[in-house]
């Protein structure tokens, strides 16, 4: 007798633990609805939809199956459409899966002749050897809004049919393959993947067929390449090949503006087709052609960063209109012994001699063929544009801020496919150019077509990186007046007190007329400060103020230095002298306990000392030219915080300083204890044991010295300067 119950079903209800599950196995021979009230459904044993008959599931179900059983699509149609808040899942009901024991997933049986319906909409498959599987069959065959992870294929086309798999908006995430096959991927992202997308095929009529739009490839072993088989045409436009392996590893493609970085083999290898308007960056090997190249074309790329730009195993390609620029090693290397024409090329010089260092070939062993490349393309791309490098001098740090503040709401052309990563970008030239000849367009570092405050953030996003193709110039001076940066600041730092310093710029006497911008370092032989503790106040500053000022600061606290940047956004000058900053830091642990004073024999504590400086000075007008700015070095003194109080220190005062034959102390009101005299080295040259008032520097050599002084509320350290 026939069974006239579309599925073998069973409901087994658990009371004592308050849920259900509906356990399905056998066929489906009519339209059949799985409804979220009855999930989650176990499969026991394959189910299989035969044809004319129909399978709808509802939003919110999942459906767990045992290891090696299937939903099978026997000309039978599958509606499963979740929502983004109830999404269908299909996954194991295995505690522990692995590859050995998943379910075998979901599988179209359809022969050639019958039609199928297939249509996926937010649903995740997990857990499967394969996912979805399709046969042949006109089926309708859509993916979207997907989640594919830990299968050992995602889905598998097996190229019977007539129909296309697209699949969009997907995820594929930690399977041994995302999908394989005869299919198309738009806007999908594939992540940890051992191949991403392998054997996308198509018909020798490249209008039809398979292609990769619009993707992301991250961290996959091969994000789009062959398993078993020749290619036939892979079709790759607009997407981004990041941190994988191998980005395209395979016989024939044609790759349109897309991006491939930091392949740790290569970002493409194959032997047909062409690769167009794409970015090579930072790729052990950017791109590899194989042995045979034939109706090969590689043109209008750019090639930055990578250890070796280009690896060329035959001749037949065509290779022109590339720019290939600042490689680790090499921007071309033949491992050919035919001749190679690399002419029509851009190599940021033209500098033969340099070029010839850029190329491995016959001159460099002599199993090789010879390249040529005298006839440089006239196009070539100059002034690249490295986010975040304002003043294009090869490096991106706080004294970029500067251009960004001299070019500050200026508006330009856009950067075309603008990103902020450290790459080279090819720019239009803005109608400004600094002083420094610097075109504004590198201050621009978003490619926004705007100088505004967001390009500070991509200077910090890139800091430290640098490049080899900067804009070579000179600063321009202006003036004859020296100014002098330096410190303001207490004599001693107490460790383990927050400690505050003044940045100050000329004086009185000598005011600066025109000051716009200034960026410098500070720094010390030693790790100063705790790090992420360093604070730039500008509220005082006679520069500007927050509405018109932009500032930078990037600390290296292992050096012991921290770069700072400050420039205004206005174009109006700044005339004065005096605070253009402060600073707040943490006294470094490594400090604490390195240079807290230690006894010495007559059992007085040493103080030890700190040595500040400010380097690498550039201050600018509102033109752009160059102030003449000396630097500073400071020297201040380090104690214990239950030894020296800077209160006592603050109240004592100590004339004249610099001194010549003696000098005199001014307690206020202070109960005096102890009076110990140091030279620079730490060693006690007079101790007074009372409130002494006078003391004779004769036989002293002219130098530094230490006062300490002890008293019933703490003792405070001075320094002064002998000077005969």
């Amino acid at each position: 007798m026939k069974n006239l119950i579309p599925v073998l079903l069973f409901q087994l209800i658990f009371l004592q633990f308050g849920w259900s599950q509906t356990e399905v196995s056998g066929g489906i021979f009519e339209p059949t609805t799985w409804t979220e009230a009855e999930s989650p459904y176990v499969v026991t044993d394959d189910v299989v939809v035969f044809p004319d008959a129909s399978l709808t599931i509802e939003p919110g179900v999942t459906i767990r199956f045992y290891a090696d059983t299937r939903l099978e699509l026997r000309a039978g149609d599958l509606h499963a459409i979740g929502t983004e808040n109830a999404p269908i899942v299909f996954t194991t009901d295995e505690t522990n899966p692995t590859n050995l024991n998943k379910w075998n997933g979901i599988e179209n049986t359809t022969t050639t002749s019958d039609s199928v319906s297939v249509n996926l909409d937010y649903v995740t498959i997990e857990h499967a050897k394969i996912g979805m599987h399709y046969g042949a069959g006109v089926a309708y065959r859509y993916i979207s809004n997907a989640i594919f992870r830990h299968n050992n294929t995602g889905v598998f086309d097996g190229a019977l049919g007539y129909n296309w798999v697209t699949i969009s908006n997907t995820e594929f995430t930690d399977n041994i393959v995302g999908m394989q096959g005869r299919m198309s991927a738009i806007n999908c992202n594939f992540e940890n993947n051992g191949t991403g997308f392998a054997n996308p095929m198509t018909f020798g009529d490249i209008n039809e067929g398979a292609r990769v739009t619009n993707c992301t490839f991250t961290n996959n072993g091969t994000a789009v390449g062959t398993i078993g088989q020749i290619i036939t045409i892979a079709i790759i436009d607009d997407s981004d090949f990041t941190d994988n392996e191998r980005g395209f590893d395979g016989y024939w493609a044609i790759i349109d503006k897309s991006y491939f970085t930091n392949s740790s083999e290569f970002g493409v290898k194959l032997i047909k087709g062409e690769v167009q308007n794409s970015l090579f960056s930072d790729n052990q090997a950017g791109l590899v052609i194989g042995t045979f190249p034939g109706e090969l074309s590689i043109y209008d790329n750019l090639f930055t960063t990578d250890t070796v730009a280009l690896e060329i195993g035959g001749q037949g390609a065509t290779i022109f209109n590339n720019t290939i620029c600042n490689s680790i090693e090499y921007g071309a290397v033949l491992t050919t012994n035919l001749p190679i024409d690399l002419n029509e090329n851009c190599w940021c010089t033209t500098d033969l001699d340099e070029i010839a260092m850029m190329v491995f070939d016959a001159y460099d062993d002599v199993s090789l063929g010879i390249a040529t490349y005298n006839d440089l393309n006239p196009d070539c791309i100059q002034g690249l544009v490295f986010p975040g490098d304002g003043n294009n001098n090869g490096v991106a740090n706080a004294w970029d801020i500067l251009s960004i503040g001299l070019s500050y709401g200026m508006e330009g052309a856009v950067r075309v496919d603008a990103q902020t990563n450290w790459i080279g970008q090819e720019a239009d030239d803005w109608t400004n150019t600094m002083a420094n000849s610097v075109n504004s367009k590198h201050a621009d570092c978003n490619g926004d077509g705007t100088v505004n405050f967001q390009d500070v953030e991509v200077i910090g996003l890139n800091y430290g990186a640098i490049h080899l193709n900067p804009t070579e110039y000179q600063p321009i001076m202006t003036g004859v007046d020296v100014f002098k940066l330096s410190f303001e600041m207490l004599d001693t730092f107490v460790l383990g007190e927050t400690i505050q310093v003044d940045i100050v710029l000329a004086d009185a006497a000598n005011p600066v007329n025109d000051l716009y911008g200034i960026a410098f370092a500070i720094e010390s032989d030693v790790t100063f400060f705790e790090s992420n503790s360093f604070q730039l106040n500008t509220d005082n500053s006679w520069l500007g103020d927050e509405a018109n000022m932009l500032a930078i600061t990037q600390e290296f606290q292992a050096d012991g230095r921290v770069e700072v940047g400050l420039v205004k956004n206005d174009l109006q000058p700044s005339n004065g002298y005096g605070v253009l900053a402060s600073f707040e830091f943490v006294m470094s642990e490594e400090i604490i306990a390195a240079l807290v004073a230690n006894e010495n024999p007559s059992g007085n504590l040493t103080p030890e000392s700190l040595f500040l400086r400010i380097v690498d000075i550039e201050a600018i007008t509102s033109e752009g030219l160059n102030l003449l700015v000396e630097n500073e070095e400071t020297e201040v003194f380090l104690s214990d915080t239950n030894d020296v109080s800077n209160e006592v220190t603050q109240v004592i005062h100590i004339f004249p300083n610099p001194a010549d034959n003696y000098i005199s102390l001014d307690y206020q009101d202070l109960n005096i204890e102890k009076v110990t005299l140091f030279n620079a080295a730490g060693q006690v040259l007079q101790v007074f044991e009372n409130a002494v008032t006078n003391i004779s520097l004769e036989g002293l050599h002219n130098g530094l010295y230490i006062l300490q002084i002890q008293t019933s509320g703490g003792t405070g350290i001075k320094k002064f300067m002998l000077q005969k």
